[in-house]
């Protein structure tokens, strides 16, 4: 395979990370970190092969350090044109910092931002008093504020800091991915687009680190237990559900698969070896309403009320999937990560 990554932009940075994912899951060495690092190491060319042989020999072995590098140094850029420019900001921003556990961490988001600014927005953004440049909670809100609705409004006191929006504001229908990590700030991974191809799991969503094979889902409040899939990602299911393996829920041995879900007819995308009931809408998403910012959390529920717990599988085929009891395994925590 032929890939090369020169260190243009963000843009390069977000294709070349998704396609070497790719590769290294196409070769089953997805979970073999020296493996992909060494693969990148012959890809980069010009300013990324520089930047390259300035890193430590730790992150240099390493693809989850050298990724996080990456995402880092390559950063998009805000030129302060309009308020969409400014939303779509903000969220690669949280996205970056999600890949790298940085998400609650203030200082690092707006350290991270201060190097995104150029033009028009970085006459703005330097105008503005220390605490606000390193607090990114009050950046992000002062964004917003000078950037609204597409119209670049007037320089202002930086200590005055609008609020978040209030709740009356706040939309009903929400796009977002769901997004998977296995302990606190860690980087997340996200239920995938893609089926499981093995013949006895044919149908099993899988997870993935890539945004653009992530699955996009929309949650509407009038319908708070549903998780509806858009547009044709899966062909043939609009919504995301869980199935039973079997019929015996008080089997210890017993899971659920993360699968899609035809509405229309009931049945689910998980094979025939799924033979227990197929649950449509077991999802609950808490706090959402009341974050505008932020992922929020999502606990699956079976039939009777009861928590399932998640969990992610090692190894080539990263399978998601639910049980009622503690088992040992990657068990994740599941959130709802807005977009757009």
């Amino acid at each position: 395979m032929e890939l090369e990554f020169k260190g243009k932009n963000i843009n390069e940075c977000e294709q070349f990370i998704a396609t070497v994912n790719k590769h290294a899951r196409d070769n089953g060495k997805l979970c073999d970190d020296q493996w992909i690092a060494d693969f990148v190491a012959v890809c980069l060319s010009g300013d990324a092969l520089i930047w390259w042989s300035l890193l430590d020999e730790e992150v240099q072995g390493s693809w989850q350090l050298l990724r996080k590098e990456m995402i880092s140094r390559f950063r998009p850029r805000f030129y302060g044109k309009s308020g969409s420019e400014a939303e779509d900001f903000l969220h690669q921003v949280r996205e970056r910092a999600l890949h790298v556990g940085r998400l609650n961490d203030t200082e690092w988001c707006a350290d991270f931002a201060s190097g995104c600014f150029a033009g028009r927005a970085l006459r703005w953004y330097s105008s503005l008093e220390s605490d606000v440049k390193k607090d990114w909670e009050k950046l992000q809100r002062a964004i917003f504020e000078q950037y609204d609705d597409g119209v670049v409004l007037q320089p202002q006191s930086a200590s005055f800091i609008p609020t978040a929006p209030s709740a009356a504001a706040m939309p009903t229908r929400w796009r977002g991915r769901l997004g998977l990590r296995q302990q606190k700030n860690a980087p997340y991974c996200y239920a995938s687009k893609e089926f499981s191809k093995v013949l006895h799991m044919t149908g099993r969503l899988l997870a993935t680190t890539a945004i653009d094979s992530a699955l996009e889902l929309d949650y509407d409040s009038a319908h708070p237990s549903t998780l509806s899939i858009p547009g044709n990602q899966l062909y043939g299911h609009d919504s995301l559900g869980l199935h039973w393996l079997r019929g015996d829920m008080n089997d210890t041995t017993n899971f659920l698969a993360l699968c899609g879900v035809d509405s229309k007819t009931g049945t689910g995308s998980a094979g025939a070896f799924f033979e227990g009931p197929l649950l449509i809408n077991p999802w609950n998403i808490s706090g959402l309403m009341s974050s505008w910012y932020e992922p929020v959390p999502v606990v699956a529920t079976d039939a009777s009320g009861k928590r399932l717990r998640a969990y992610v599988g090692d190894g080539v085929m990263p399978y998601v999937w639910f049980r009622r009891g503690h088992v040992d395994g990657q068990e994740v925590e599941l959130f709802f990560e807005r977009v757009g």
